[in-house]
């Protein structure tokens, strides 16, 4: 265990730049810093928010201004709500990448929602058991409220 105060272990995992302050130690696979802490982990822009702001986010977001992940300059996050994050991923052009199969939570392939929508108008608790999803992603589907760039 390091005897090293906080700030300080934090920091030393810091590239400053004019622009961005770079997180240069260990990272999520979606890029944003990690540092240990209590035994565990938390994300480096939500620690420093917390420190640099003497407050606790809660359930808040540590959100970027700079839309750089590993970014930890202070001036460059922002608290926000998950709804924030994801008007901001729009208005950025950051989640157009992200529809249907290239959504890393996606279960559902193009294939599965062709066939889903060719099934409109049968059992929607029948045709959700066969695609192994809910009733309401059948529905959300077939009123094209998700999946919606697929014809």
């Amino acid at each position: 265990m390091s005897t090293m105060p906080e700030e300080d272990r934090f920091f030393n995992k810091v590239k400053k730049t004019p622009g961005c302050w770079e997180w240069i130690a260990a990272k999520t696979a979606c890029g944003y810093g990690k540092f240990a802490k209590d035994g565990g982990f938390i994300l480096a822009n939500r620690w420093v928010w917390e420190f640099h702001n003497k407050k606790k986010l809660g359930k808040l977001h540590a959100l970027h201004k700079c839309h750089n992940p590993g970014c930890v300059r202070p001036d460059h996050i922002y608290a926000g709500t998950h709804q924030d994050n994801m008007r901001d991923m729009v208005r950025a052009g950051r989640l157009s990448d992200r529809v249907g199969e290239k959504n890393p939570n996606a279960k559902l392939t193009i294939g599965d929602i062709e066939a889903i929508r060719a099934l409109q108008g049968l059992n929607q608790k029948k045709v959700a058991e066969w695609f192994d999803c809910s009733v309401e992603n059948i529905r959300r589907i077939w009123s094209r409220k998700t999946w919606n760039h697929i014809a």
